[in-house]
């Protein structure tokens, strides 16, 4: 199957069959193992998993690194807009903000992902990170949507 750029890479709906992909992938992904994400949860358009506590990830026990609420920022996001996406297209960051609000100390950090405008090369996604009632991280990212058979060019050691 060959992707146009001129074509819609995205579906209209999220299929149960989708969901099991989708949730298959997830479970396997070696970062998401290793950092001890719990089982997402989809709909169209929408993610939702969590992290519990572990104090290899915080800034010397005290609170998580704020790296994590970004990475659990750019899962949820990039995860949210794959419900959607269809078979011979991918997607790239390539903007992420992260907003910090209170340091997260214990329990478990949900993370909720949300597409808020569909676009036929770029996709915009929100997230927000909450522990029971408090939230702990808001976030933004941007992705480039192309083509799986498109390599994304290197750039060599200078940057061009």
């Amino acid at each position: 199957m060959t992707s146009s750029t001129s074509e819609w890479p995205f579906e209209t709906e999220l299929s149960p069959e989708k969901i099991d992909y989708q949730s298959r992938i997830f479970a396997r992904h070696p970062l998401f193992r290793l950092l001890n994400f719990s089982e997402a949860e989809y709909a169209y358009g929408f993610c939702r998993f969590g992290l519990p506590w572990q104090e290899q990830l915080s800034n010397y026990g005290q609170e998580m690194h704020g790296g994590m609420a970004s990475t659990m920022i750019d899962t949820a996001t990039g995860q949210a807009i794959f419900t959607a996406l269809k078979r011979g297209w991918r997607l790239t960051t390539v903007h992420l903000d992260t907003r910090f609000f209170r340091p997260f100390r214990e329990g478990v950090l949900i993370a909720e992902g949300r597409v808020n405008k569909w676009g036929r090369s770029l996709c915009h996604a929100e997230a927000t990170l909450t522990c029971g009632d408090e939230v702990i991280a808001q976030g933004a990212a941007i992705y480039a949507i192309i083509p799986a058979s498109r390599r994304v060019p290197k750039q060599d050691a200078a940057g061009a």
